[in-house]
């Protein structure tokens, strides 16, 4: 069987539709962190993608013009050990809009997985784009990432197709 590129699918979804509310397991909390707890965030996202090492905080998101340090989450369980992160974004340049939030670096280490924390995490960042005005909110996500597009459903995302090849990448979905 030849193997198949996959593309970014993107994903939409309006204010409009409700938000739902948080449902976050007992004990458990989500904070921002800054550049001098980024060491947070790098945990999680090697733990939930692999490849993330110290110093990845700074290169990624701070030297990002995007980045700011009120706008990228950790959710700690009970214990305070980080498990969850996400991060709410804006990208004006890549959809000519100043109104559009993204959300991205949605991720859960691998032992918390299974608990709808990543649907938490999505549904914090609703809550956060919400009160900072933004009416629409994109994401992407790769094609063969099942799990992450079940969850953006959950929370309300749609289809959003801006090319071809995305129409039957959805249809197949």
């Amino acid at each position: 069987m030849k193997q198949r590129d996959l593309y970014d699918l993107y994903m939409e979804r309006f204010m409009s539709i409700p938000v739902p509310a948080l449902n976050l397991p007992e004990g458990s909390s989500i904070r921002n962190v800054t550049e001098k707890d980024g060491y947070l965030w790098e945990y999680v996202m090697d733990a939930s993608f692999g490849n993330y090492e110290p110093g990845d905080f700074r290169y990624v998101m701070v030297n990002n013009h995007d980045y700011e340090d009120d706008r990228v989450f950790i959710m700690f369980d009970k214990n305070g050990k980080p498990v969850a992160t996400s991060s709410s974004w804006r990208q004006h340049y890549r959809w000519n809009n100043n109104d559009i939030g993204y959300v991205i670096f949605v991720g859960v280490i691998p032992e918390y997985r299974g608990k709808r924390l990543a649907q938490q995490m999505v549904n914090y960042i609703l809550h956060d784009l919400k009160k900072n005005g933004f009416q629409t909110l994109l994401l992407d996500v790769k094609e063969d990432n099942l799990s992450a597009i079940k969850t953006y459903i959950n929370c309300g995302f749609r289809p959003r197709i801006a090319m071809s090849q995305h129409v039957e990448a959805w249809r197949r979905l």
